[in-house]
């Protein structure tokens, strides 16, 4: 961070990132020491503690995020929440039965290519009606124009 601190960004992106670093609240806090006032985080974590299993663990993940707890966390870095959201309701069941029953740890090549095909159908779902749980949290945060941090 030191090459970095006499920068400030206007937009960090996180996506799926965070659940692979073991100290999730530093790197928040040093995200938000690198952005400008009025910058904005955006952050895209697998969602559903429930859901952890082989497939996390082979990718790396330290954890999933429950709503409450992430938003928390993001707060308690000194961020503003101006979205905060589920998405992907329908993986829940591919990464459950995959990384919790079959255990395994790649999801199977014709899995994958039947949900690319299905995502757009999925997507404009979801931004009709919103999911009530997802296999993702979706948050776009904001760091305060007068930031005491």
């Amino acid at each position: 961070m030191e090459q970095l601190r006499d920068y400030k960004f206007d937009t960090t992106i996180l996506l799926n990132v965070l659940e692979h670093i073991p100290d999730d609240a530093r790197a928040l806090a040093c995200i938000h020491r690198l952005l400008a006032p009025g910058g904005r985080l955006l952050l895209l974590v697998p969602a559903e503690r429930y859901l952890y299993g082989t497939l996390d663990r082979a990718l790396g993940h330290y954890r999933r995020y429950q709503p409450g707890p992430l938003r928390e966390l993001v707060v308690g870095n000194g961020f503003e929440i101006e979205s905060f959201r589920y998405m992907n309701l329908p993986g829940i069941l591919g990464w459950f039965l995959n990384g919790r029953v079959l255990r395994r740890e790649l999801l199977p090549r014709p899995q994958l290519a039947l949900f690319n095909v299905l995502a757009p159908l999925f997507e404009r779902c979801e931004a009709a009606i919103p999911p009530p749980r997802g296999q993702s949290l979706v948050a776009i945060c904001r760091k305060p124009l007068a930031s005491a941090r």
